[in-house]
């Protein structure tokens, strides 16, 4: 009876490896990540998820080594979404695998797009999950800076005006006093033309004309 069972699961498993194929991939560091090598902590808490497009089975590898290395074992043929599930690594892309009878065509996929329609780049197989990094949740405070301060419009302002302060007078003080009076007459007059608007009786003047 072991005999049996124990033929049955060799019979299986030999099934399984004509019919399933192997996938093999690792992932990659933008150039400024600084991403290797992997830390235990990424290693744990990273996974691959690799979904079957017609029956949205769903199948999982974690990171073999510090290297970032992946594998899955007996898939079999179809088309897949593979993607990148982690809490210390983020990556825009993900990637359309199609797999035939003695071929794997991998698509880049940006994030937001359609898988269908819009699909990105074709790339090599094994599979490199490109661009990745660690996400950043702290921003760094900004370094004093005189330039910029100075730079700013508020302090642009109150230069300017401090400046009008002391030229002003400055100014003022060298202009002919024949050309200060007519600046001074023009400016009555135009005062004078201002309050006889803003005194202007509408209604008056209408009466006055319907009569």
């Amino acid at each position: 009876m072991n005999r049996i069972i124990l033929s049955a699961i060799v019979l299986i498993f030999s099934l399984l490896s004509v019919h399933g194929y192997t996938l093999r991939g690792s992932i990659a560091g933008a150039p400024t990540a600084n991403l290797f090598p992997l830390t235990a902590s990424d290693i744990t808490s990273t996974k691959i998820i690799l979904r079957n497009r017609d029956t949205l089975s769903v199948s999982e590898a974690y990171l073999q080594s510090a290297k970032g290395d992946f594998t899955f074992n007996n898939v079999v043929e179809g088309s897949y979404i593979l993607s990148l599930q982690s809490l210390p690594l983020i990556t825009p892309y993900s990637y359309r695998v199609d797999i035939r009878p003695g071929e794997v065509e991998v698509h880049q996929v940006v994030a937001g797009h359609d898988i269908n329609t819009d699909l990105g780049p074709r790339v090599s197989y094994p599979i490199v999950i490109d661009q990745i990094s660690r996400p950043k949740y702290t921003v760094e405070r900004e370094a004093f800076s005189l330039i910029n301060m100075v730079k700013s419009p508020m302090m642009l302002m109150s230069l300017g005006s401090l400046v009008m302060v002391f030229l002003l007078p400055k100014m003022a003080a060298n202009i002919d006093p024949e050309t200060v009076q007519q600046l001074q007459d023009t400016q009555k007059s135009r005062n004078e033309v201002v309050d006889k608007v803003s005194n202007f009786d509408m209604a008056s003047y209408l009466a006055g004309k319907s009569q």
